[in-house]
């Protein structure tokens, strides 16, 4: 026996009642309550085999915009019969491994496959890219196959499976040259939840594989069209937990992954004429940590592509358009760098109506705001104002913004270098002004993934001091002003207008009188 309830309601609940009777005398099954903030001590059901569950003034669920998958806001409870994962993984393994398919149809199947390599390495990353890329990604669970996986004939035949398939056929063909890989199953939301439940088949809902060569353990996802394998390259997918069905079965928590750092690097460069500006972008991003980004920049039409990186510099600059100097200049370009798993964007636009004024005051100065938007999206995923959950990273991050502004006027902008450095983040800022110009240089590297909930408070603290800090804006009158400053010290030296006249009038009346004589 083993399951997971969750307890999620339309309406506000203020009792709750929930007896769970279990009958199996021979099997001590465990219980582990969550309220949605703390976390309650894993019991066991007692001699009578009842558990039962009673609340009284439920409080109301708190939802957040972007409350992160690893955190479940409802209340649950979880029960598991089994004594520990290695016996939960046990059983999983015993179904994996009556999975029964004839040799001679793998060895057929291989032939053509790798008839062209030359070496293990090759032939080890043409197998790993045959079924990421030519084994169609279908999911028909029913029966036993909702947890276990169809033989590899049966995939070879069809020519498509689920997680489950397609790392189970890669996982016997690499056995057919003699390479040794694990099934491994992970949950792709719970993250390091998993490594706090009790053992049951809802804790994973994917499966992927760990291949063993030369001293390596490499994570691979059979079902990632986008890796490009090579076993010097390659895109592992970052879970921080799974249950790895070897010798040792056991959940595993993986550390110095390949790939596991959310990377962003942005240049955006500014050119300021009167009233407007030009905004030339390049957007690199390495997609492990993107992968919405990749899939909708690969699998959807370039238009939709173009509009929807309108739609979000939209929100920073409402009169902003595509801009193009000639006709044959590109607006708006992306390439996708499957070696390096990178993806860049570059664009330009024309924003009329650059500097904003406040609409709470008309006497205000209107301003210019650079603001790294995205980085709440690495920093701090919760949005809105009740953060009542604790937040998390969903993985380390470094990310990379250059705002370059150029302007036709003169003005300086002074020094605005910063340095923040504590438990959970670097952030630095340099800067370089030059007449006309100014460069704006903004590095963050998180040092964790998580705010954990017993340093919530603190932590919470630390993160919200830097929202306060990101970015900068410009005044517009502030530069007129320091025009204005000078422009008077320049006509003080100078003579008058009408003294010059008057000058000129008596200069000439003299030479008059002269040459009269």
């Amino acid at each position: 026996m083993n399951f997971f309830l969750q307890s999620s309601f339309a309406v506000p609940l203020y009792q709750l009642r929930l007896k769970v009777d279990y009958e199996n005398p021979d099997r001590i099954c465990t219980y582990r309550e969550y309220d949605g903030f703390n976390e309650t001590v894993t019991s066991e059901i007692d001699s009578t085999g009842r558990y039962v569950y009673e609340k009284d003034d439920i409080d109301s669920v708190i939802l957040e915009d972007n409350i992160p998958n690893d955190r479940i806001p409802f209340s649950y409870v979880e029960f598991s019969d089994f004594k520990n994962w290695e016996e939960f993984g046990d059983l999983v393994k015993q179904g994996y491994e009556k999975i029964v398919y004839k040799n001679e149809i793998i060895e057929e199947y291989i032939k053509p496959i790798i008839s062209n390599c030359k070496s293990k390495a090759e032939e080890i990353e043409t197998l790993v890219n045959h079924v990421q890329k030519n084994i169609a990604y279908y999911s028909l669970s029913l029966n036993e196959y909702s947890y276990f996986p169809h033989s590899p004939d049966a995939i070879i035949h069809n020519n498509y499976g689920d997680c489950k398939d397609k790392s189970v056929l890669l996982k016997t063909l690499l056995q057919a040259l003699g390479i040794h890989s694990s099934i491994v199953l992970v949950h792709t939301a719970f993250s390091k939840s998993l490594t706090e439940r009790l053992p049951s088949f809802s804790c994973f809902n994917h499966v992927i594989l760990s291949l063993e060569y030369n001293n390596k353990h490499i994570l691979i996802d059979s079902t990632n069209p986008y890796d490009c394998f090579t076993l010097d390259n390659y895109a592992e997918p970052s879970y921080y937990s799974g249950l790895v069905l070897n010798n040792d079965t056991k959940l595993q928590v993986f550390t110095n992954l390949k790939n596991d750092v959310y990377q962003r690097n942005i240049i955006e460069h500014y050119t300021i004429k009167g009233d407007s500006a030009i905004l030339s972008i390049q957007d690199e991003y390495y997609y492990l940590a993107f992968p919405a980004v990749t899939h909708r920049h690969t699998t959807t039409d370039k238009e939709i592509c173009k509009k929807s990186y309108l739609d979000f510099y939209s929100r920073r600059y409402q009169a902003i358009s595509y801009y193009s100097e000639s006709p044959d200049q590109l607006q708006y370009t992306f390439l996708l760098d499957h070696k390096r798993h990178c993806f860049t964007i570059t664009a330009k636009f024309k924003i009329e109506n650059f500097w904003i004024n406040e609409d709470d005051a008309d006497n205000k100065p209107p301003k210019a705001y650079f603001y790294p938007t995205d980085l709440l999206e690495v920093v701090f995923r919760l949005s809105g104002t009740n953060r009542k959950f604790p937040s998390l990273w969903a993985h380390k991050s470094n990310f990379s913004v250059r705002y370059k502004i150029d302007y036709d006027f003169d003005a300086r902008m002074g020094n605005l270098d910063s340095l923040i450095d504590n438990e959970l983040f670097t952030y630095s800022v340099n800067t370089q002004d030059t007449p006309r110009s100014f460069i704006y240089d903004m590095h963050y590297t998180s040092k964790t993934d998580t705010i954990e909930a017993k340093d919530y408070d603190k932590q919470r603290k630390i993160v919200n001091d830097l929202l306060d800090q990101l970015g900068f804006n410009i005044s517009l009158p502030t530069f007129k002003k320091t025009l204005t400053n000078i422009e008077p010290s320049q006509e003080s030296n100078k003579i008058p207008n009408w003294l010059i006249g008057i000058i000129i009038i008596i200069v000439f009346r003299i030479l008059m009188s002269l040459i009269s004589e």
